[in-house]
């Protein structure tokens, strides 16, 4: 650690994870605890640091701390690129192998040359651990005399109960681009069997495609449920945010998407929310979309690497996770919960079940430079039936085809 007084710069998605009061907190308990460290917060949208982080980390004053987001997408690139530092020795340090478990840690892991994803050093830490599921309002759903979906046969039955009973099925906002990949990733997850999708992602089966019969019914799925009127209306004019605030206020049964949108959810609605893992089919395959969130690595360039590599174990660490915990997130590392909330269980339960079955699958985007890009424009399209499902899965397999990793 350096002694004398510096300033450590690190970068946070807007909206993500921990509340701007909880960061506070953390921030101004940290440079209590090391007061010769200034914190210098930058916070932005996840779309606009998806855009610009690799030029800006070749830069010559890049953030010591960057904001990065797993897999091929752009870890990979940062790591080819020698923008970012291995951290295993602080893993060793601070004892980060115990606080996570194996599953976090590998998907925060890349080869030197970023060819090789899954094994080799690890380049990141998150603070939050994070899968797509489907939030449900209890009101709504005793209301409309439904039950919980086991199958997705009985999801699609309750969206059909929902709206004759004049309730939006299903609050929607795809204007962000990247929702809608979550909403085809989480019926992809019931058509095409995990392994797959794990080859994917990791690059483990050189004939890996998203040019399947899977896919294609997956993305029948997805454009049924727009084409039958599911969502919100206006959807795909609507934020995200603007669809967690209908959900919020009760306009809707349910909301499809990730752990990271738990805490204004549990701070609106509290235990009159639930969240459940996607239903698949009956006896068809099943996964979840997941892994460690958004995580932060270490600029190549920073002259204060310690201090940095003590700030990501601040963050990452006990107390930050019961603070965010506090909020219904759910966080890295291995975390027993006890509390009260029952919204805040449901997720740890969810959590526990993914383990059980070893169904979490990384989000599939990661597979691929500029994929998340090509995913969501299509994603959009072929809700709105812009695009054929035939259509959707040769542009997404278009793009994958073109990454070489390392690249």
């Amino acid at each position: 650690m350096p002694a004398e007084p510096v300033k450590l710069t690190y970068w946070e998605a807007t909206g993500e994870y921990l509340s701007e009061a909880g960061v506070a907190q953390l921030d101004k308990e940290f440079m209590a605890k090391y007061p010769n460290i200034t914190l210098d917060r930058v916070a932005k949208p996840f779309a606009d640091i998806m855009a610009t982080e690799k030029l800006q980390a070749s830069g010559p004053n890049p953030p010591d701390i960057l904001l990065t987001n797993a897999g091929f997408g752009l870890l990979g690139p940062l790591v080819a690129a020698n923008l970012v530092l291995p951290l295993d020795s602080y893993a060793e340090q601070f004892g980060w192998k115990d606080r996570f478990g194996e599953s976090v840690l590998r998907v925060q892991s890349f080869s030197p040359d970023g060819k090789s994803y899954g094994t080799g050093n690890l380049y990141g830490v998150s603070p939050a651990a994070t899968y797509v599921g489907l939030y449900y309002n209890k009101d709504i759903m005793t209301q409309l005399g439904l039950q919980p979906p086991a199958t997705y046969e009985e999801l699609y039955s309750s969206l059909k109960t929902a709206k004759a009973g004049s309730v939006v099925p299903i609050c929607s906002g795809i204007q962000d681009g990247w929702p809608a990949v979550h909403t085809f990733t989480s019926l992809q997850n019931i058509e095409v069997p995990t392994q797959k999708l794990r080859d994917i992602v990791f690059h483990t089966d050189p004939n890996a495609s998203f040019d399947t019969p899977e896919n294609i019914a997956a993305a029948k799925l997805g454009q049924q449920l727009g084409q039958e009127g599911f969502y919100s209306p206006g959807y795909q004019g609507k934020t995200v945010q603007s669809a967690i605030d209908d959900f919020i206020a009760g306009k809707c049964l349910y909301f499809m998407q990730g752990t990271y949108f738990a805490g204004p959810i549990k701070k609106g609605l509290g235990d009159k929310a639930a969240m459940m893992l996607f239903p698949g089919h009956a006896g068809g395959p099943f996964t979840v979309t997941g892994a460690s969130g958004l995580s932060w690595s270490i600029s190549s360039k920073s002259k204060i690497p310690d201090a940095a590599a003590c700030y990501l174990d601040w963050r990452t660490g006990t107390h930050a996770a019961e603070l965010y915990v506090a909020e219904g997130g759910l966080p890295s590392n291995i975390y027993n919960y006890t509390g009260d909330s029952q919204f805040t269980k449901s997720i740890f339960d969810g959590w526990a079940e993914i383990a059980q079955k070893d169904a979490l699958v990384p989000y599939i985007d990661w597979a691929a430079t500029n994929l998340l890009d090509v995913l969501s424009s299509a994603a959009q399209q072929l809700v709105g039936g812009k695009l054929t499902p035939e259509e959707f899965v040769k542009q997404v397999q278009k793009q994958y085809e073109k990454f070489q990793p390392g690249t």
